[in-house]
């Protein structure tokens, strides 16, 4: 008996870990679905009308109702929605209104370049969570007893260390996700954030609905990530105390 209820504690702990951790992947992937529909809804809500927009206020109403026919904008919201969907799941935005070019191309590599400015900001955070650690008592615990101060980095600070450097990193990267979009267009930065604020002004649908739900969704799931990553450093839960 003493052998088997520990084995039956770490299963039941381990077991207890991995529900939590399904759970908030379900959570997560029901925030971005509602997050896609939100950003669809408020869109559509916008005072205006898109081809009218693009084609100008000079345009004959025939010729705004056949750009309406072309892109699609005579059929019910709901089927819109789903249409839209349905591609982004599949990794296709559309194409772009004003310049035809293709979203998902467009946002790759914008995207590419939002993410490089953003994690090296966040790698900032890294030698403050390293400082935090080295004033633990643990540490205090291992000099006393005359670790040298590698050793006493390698054994003790960067094994305790690692969960809330990730955590930070994490964390602010999706701070930052969020605040790129100023950054961006105020340094005239070729990233996610400025391709949105320029076809907000431009009315282009697709391309805003496309932007708006990265973000969201990098937003969503590094809060995700950093949720997973503080569950599965916590020894409570990982070795089922």
């Amino acid at each position: 008996m003493s052998v088997t209820l520990p084995v039956i504690a770490r299963a039941g702990g381990q077991g207890a870990l991995a529900s939590m951790i399904a759970r908030r992947l379900a959570v997560g992937m029901v925030m971005l679905l509602a997050t896609s529909l939100l950003i669809f809804i408020g869109l559509n809500l916008l005072p205006g009308d898109t081809a009218t927009a693009i084609l100008g206020q000079s345009a004959t109403p025939a010729a705004v109702h056949a750009l309406k026919l072309q892109l699609g904008l005579d059929q019910p919201a709901g089927w819109r929605y789903l249409h839209w969907l349905g591609g982004v799941l599949q990794g296709e935005f559309g194409s772009s209104l004003t310049s035809g070019e293709n979203i998902s191309v467009a946002l790759s590599q914008r995207l590419n370049n939002t993410l490089s400015l953003a994690g090296i900001t966040a790698l900032v955070a890294v030698p403050l969570a390293l400082l935090n650690a080295q004033r633990s008592s643990y540490v205090d615990t291992a000099v006393l007893k005359g670790l040298s101060p590698m050793r006493v980095l390698w054994r003790h600070v960067l094994p305790n260390a690692w969960g809330p450097i990730i955590n930070v990193i994490v964390l602010n990267m999706a701070y930052l996700m969020v605040g790129v979009v100023i950054v961006e267009n105020v340094f005239v930065y070729p990233g996610l954030g400025q391709y949105l604020v320029d076809s907000i002004g431009k009315r282009d649908v697709p391309v805003v609905q496309g932007c708006a739900l990265v973000l969201a969704a990098i937003y969503i799931l590094l809060n995700l990530f950093a949720d997973v990553i503080a569950l599965l450093t916590n020894p409570r839960l990982r070795h089922g105390k």
